[in-house]
């Protein structure tokens, strides 16, 4: 009998301690997430339509019904945050990747091998001023 009361507990402390960690989740900063419900994105409360955004003021009457979607809540970037086992969460990358406009790729030497950018008005003015002083 206390092999049973024991492996019941033990079995009741693993259930409950796999859903509490597996139902912890975090948001990176350059991350955006939504929460699905059974496949189900998360709608925002009000029952809320893109068409209740101000950008959607400059639609015609006739495109009104082709931009009508439900509005989803989207998990800021943060946590932990909680969810349950039927829940799950899709997260979407917003990075975005800069670029070295004064590396030049067919002349690694050029712009002080890529440290400094010089504008055209510049360049010209040097153009100009030796010009004029031959």
């Amino acid at each position: 009998m206390q092999i049973l009361v024991g492996a019941s507990i033990g079995l009741l402390v693993w259930f409950l301690l796999r859903f509490f960690l597996t139902g912890l989740y975090t948001v990176d900063q350059n991350e955006r997430a939504v929460k699905t419900r059974c496949g189900r994105a998360v709608r925002v409360p009000g029952g809320k339509t893109t068409l209740d955004d101000p950008i959607a003021e400059c639609l015609r009457p006739e495109e009104r019904p082709r931009y009508s979607y439900p509005q989803v809540r989207v998990i800021q970037p943060g946590g932990p945050y909680f969810k349950m086992p039927w829940e799950r969460v899709r997260k979407v990358s917003i990075a975005t990747m800069t670029v070295n406009m004064a590396l030049d790729l067919e002349d690694p030497a050029a712009n002080d091998r890529g440290t400094r950018l010089e504008s055209s008005n510049n360049t010209r003015k040097r153009k100009i001023g030796r010009s004029h002083s031959r």
